[in-house]
């Protein structure tokens, strides 16, 4: 059942990397995506993007593994910077049964969007204020 919506996922978002099948089937109880690198740390925007158009996104593996609390008290890990790169991008798109080819245009519709480029505020251009000397009345303010 969720095969077909997860291959419409990377038709739509073949610029995504997608996990790769390594058994004769995989179980799709969810489609993990990485948000792209401009976007890093701003993950939790895309996700609320997403809700806005009512597309169910969520956070997956964060904090990773090592990053649980049973296993910082119980095992060794080493630096795992791989594994942080992920858990700070990943998100998972939604997938269920009733899922429509359409709906998954939308999300990644949706997906797109949230992820394009964002324009940066552009600088005040606001005049230098002059410096007077120490104890130099300035005159009232004009507004």
């Amino acid at each position: 059942h969720r095969q077909a919506p997860f291959e419409k996922y990377c038709a739509l978002l073949p610029e995504l990397v997608f996990q790769k099948m390594t058994g004769q089937r995989m179980a799709h109880q969810f489609v993990s995506v990485l948000v792209p690198q401009s976007h890093n740390g701003h993950v939790e925007g895309v996700i609320e993007a997403l809700r806005a158009r009512g597309v169910g996104a969520a956070r997956y593996f964060v904090p990773h593994l090592a990053e649980q609390p049973f296993f910082q008290q119980t095992c060794v890990a080493g630096p795992l910077p791989v594994t942080e790169k992920i858990a700070r991008r990943i998100i998972a798109l939604p997938v269920y049964d009733t899922l429509t080819e359409s709906e998954v245009d939308e999300i990644c519709c949706a997906f797109r969007e949230a992820c394009a480029p964002q324009p940066r505020p552009r600088a005040s251009r606001r005049r230098a204020v002059k410096q007077r000397p120490f104890g130099e009345v300035s005159p009232p303010p004009l507004f």
